[in-house]
């Protein structure tokens, strides 16, 4: 229900600011709505009376809520060396997970089955196989762009520059 205005507000008066939830004032569900609630007459604009509160938050019990959904956790998978090759050579084996020209692409059904034999012989559950996978595709591609227009661009500093070997860090402590 539209809060009441108040008879003594001009029309051109700005409106008063709304208020958000924490700045209403709740009764305790064990009082007595008919001895504290104020009257109708006595609210002001942007209050609402118990009856509206009750039903607003019964609304909400309902599924009703207009809260936003909560953003996904990020979750990172890191393979072994070993097992990453492995991976690697079995999705090269099994082209009719990425290749989307091929006719059995879009059987998930096979695709299910093929990510959940191999999650079963690497134990490690599906949802990690494909994360990784989508992941490292993800980086593929980004670096594919990115590297080649660097490359392209900067080509000309390949005369002048060298790769430095990296030597290990050794601790200086003192006797």
């Amino acid at each position: 229900m539209p809060p009441r205005k108040n008879r003594n507000q001009h029309k051109n008066a700005a409106p008063p600011p709304k208020q958000t939830e924490e700045q209403t004032v709740v009764a305790d569900e064990n009082d007595d709505p008919s001895q504290n609630s104020p009257s109708d007459d006595s609210l002001s604009d942007g209050q609402m009376s118990m009856e509206d509160i009750r039903q607003s938050t019964m609304a909400e019990d309902d599924g009703q809520s207009k809260t936003p959904p909560r953003k996904k956790t990020k979750t990172s998978v890191h393979l072994t060396t070993e097992l990453e090759q492995t991976v690697i050579e079995w999705l090269m084996n099994h082209e009719v997970l990425y290749n989307k020209k091929l006719e059995g692409y879009k059987d998930t059904k096979r695709k299910a089955l093929l990510w959940e034999k191999q999650s079963e012989e690497r134990g490690l559950p599906v949802y990690e196989l494909k994360t990784w996978y989508s992941s490292q595709r993800t980086r593929y591609t980004k670096l594919r762009k990115t590297d080649s227009l660097v490359l392209q661009r900067f080509s000309f500093l390949a005369a002048f520059t060298y790769q430095v070997n990296r030597r290990p860090l050794v601790s200086v402590s003192t006797p």
